[in-house]
Formats: structure tokens, sequence, C-alpha cells
């Protein structure tokens, strides 16, 4: 949909245009799945504030904190509702297991943050670092709503960076790209042309 790259979201102007067509996005797939859960994986806590104020399904979507993250999920789980768990810290020790979540949504390519010192050192040192710690961050974030050979879920990526670092990094993505389609695949998403 749009490239999320720093450079791209350095101004506030930039930032907010890119974000509401994430948001544009995020709801046209959430009509797609009305009566299902799932979870969106979205970096920053400044993303989820952006996804939670500008949704037209912010009720639906369940976002956290650093102090009640463990409860929120505890309420999705428990909810008979669709909901959607929105958050920037949840590609990792997560079971969202069979109907818990059927559909996911990564907004960003996760590069780690270079403004990181030890990031930056380990970058400099083994050039495969930096790809491999994102690639090992997608692993987790579709192992969250995959939990099993039976288990099931769709994997929607927004960024538009991300067919160039799947496409370049096949060795390390190989059990999770097998089934890639584009977009246009999907006409429920696909934009209509205007009459």
């Amino acid at each position: 949909v749009c490239d999320l790259g720093y450079e791209n979201n350095r101004l506030v102007k930039d930032y907010e245009a890119n974000m509401n067509k994430v948001v544009e996005t995020i709801d046209e797939i959430l009509e797609i799945f009305p009566t299902q859960k799932g979870i969106i994986h979205c970096n920053t806590y400044k993303n989820l504030h952006f996804i939670k104020k500008h949704s037209k399904y912010r009720d639906r979507i369940k976002g956290h904190t650093s102090l009640n993250r463990e409860e929120v999920l505890k309420q999705h789980e428990e909810s008979e509702k669709p909901l959607v768990l929105c958050s920037p810290s949840m590609s990792e020790g997560v079971d969202l297991k069979s109907d818990t979540s059927r559909f996911q949504i990564i907004i960003k390519v996760p590069y780690p943050f270079l403004g990181d010192i030890q990031i930056k050192a380990r970058k400099k040192q083994d050039r495969k670092f930096y790809k491999n710690r994102t690639a090992l961050y997608l692993v987790q974030a579709i192992g969250r709503s995959v939990r099993d050979k039976e288990d099931w879920a769709y994997t929607f990526t927004i960024d538009s960076r991300f067919p160039t670092f799947c496409h370049g990094h096949q060795k390390l993505l190989e059990n999770f790209n097998r089934h890639e389609r584009p977009i246009s695949e999907f006409p429920e998403i696909t934009k209509k042309p205007k009459e």
C-alpha cells in the first residue's frame, strides 16, 4: 500500500498520509472477516494509537499498554466477539491458536531499530545479522496465529517493501512464503474503479 520506511515517515504529514492508507487497508481487511478474530502487528505504540483513533472498527480493535497487555490478551481469548488485537509486542510468546486468530496483519517490515547502539554494533560486525533478525521477527509474528500443522490463518502485509524483502530472503523465509499471493487475487479488498 505504501512504503513505511523511516525516510518516508520522518515528517508528520508523511506519517499521517501513510498511516491513513494503512488504516483504510486494515478496515477493508476487517470487512472480509466480520465474524473472526485476528491480530494486527503494528510495531509501535504510536501506530497502535493512530489505528485505534482512525479506524471505523475502533470498537472491535483492542490495544493495550505495557501494563495491561496480559489482561487484554486474556479478554481477547475469552470473548465471544470477533475482536482484533492490535499490538506492537505480541510477535513472540503469544498462543493465538485456532479461532483466536484466523487472520493477521503485519503493517511494516520489522527492521530492528538502528538507534539502538547494540543493534547498530551487531549489524556492523555481522552483515547478515540485521536481515536475519528481521526475518526472525516475521517468522515469529506469523507463528502467533499458525500454531501447528492443522492450524491456519491469512497473513496480510501492508508495507510496500515486503515483496522485495521476502523475495530477497527466500531461504530465510522458505516455509512462510510458499503460499504468497498478491492483493489483486483478493477482489474483496482490491479497489473498485469509480463509476
